[in-house]
């Protein structure tokens, strides 16, 4: 849980998503830092309000349930999946930002149980403003399965590239790719097709 909580999640982030989780952290820290302005010794201060902005954001980023459910505290219901998976698709498909999403993990391998967590890939169309909006997507979807209490496990991918590090074995549920573009193949694991 402590490595969860020092990395959230940053080593399997592409750029963009990894630069966008540090400005988001880092536009957060004068309000924890504020909080703690009663403290006087200015490195004791500097110190809480780096714990409290990183622990702030580790929670609203939907980590606090995949870790529960490393230690089989959170629980979720096959039912609860399918509704947040229908929930989720409609929203996916409605970010213009987004160029396709697929379901890993236990669900794809067909090994969903009560302890599962939903794994969850985006691809951005390419270009500045759409990296923002995706990654802002993916933050708010983490922060709605913080509510539902739905432990999410969601990244935004930059290319295709990282899909080749996901397990052979998991064929992916496409939740979204409305110009058919993502296929997979025998000799290359994922490519858009038309792209080289």
């Amino acid at each position: 849980m402590s490595v969860n909580w020092l990395f959230h999640g940053l080593l399997y982030m592409d750029r963009t998503e990894r630069a966008f989780y540090v400005l988001l952290e880092g536009l957060l820290f004068p309000l924890t830092f504020f909080a703690f302005s009663a403290i006087p010794d200015l490195s004791w201060r500097l110190l809480d309000a780096l714990i409290l902005d990183h622990t702030l954001h580790w929670l609203f980023n939907g980590h606090l349930y995949v870790v529960l459910r490393e230690f089989s505290l959170s629980r979720v219901e096959k039912g609860h999946f399918v509704r947040y998976v229908r929930g989720l698709r409609g929203r996916i498909a409605r970010e213009k930002s987004l160029l396709a999403g697929a379901i890993f993990g236990s669900l794809s391998r067909g090994e969903l149980d009560s302890s599962s967590d939903l794994d969850v890939r985006l691809i951005r169309r390419l270009g500045f403003g759409n990296g923002l909006r995706a990654c802002a997507f993916a933050f708010f979807e983490r922060s709605r399965a913080l509510l539902h209490r739905f432990p999410l496990d969601v990244y935004v991918l930059d290319s295709l590239g990282p899909l080749s590090r996901m397990r052979a074995d998991e064929s992916p549920i496409i939740l979204y790719d409305p110009e058919n573009r993502l296929t997979r193949t025998s000799d290359q694991p994922f490519h858009l097709v038309g792209d080289a």
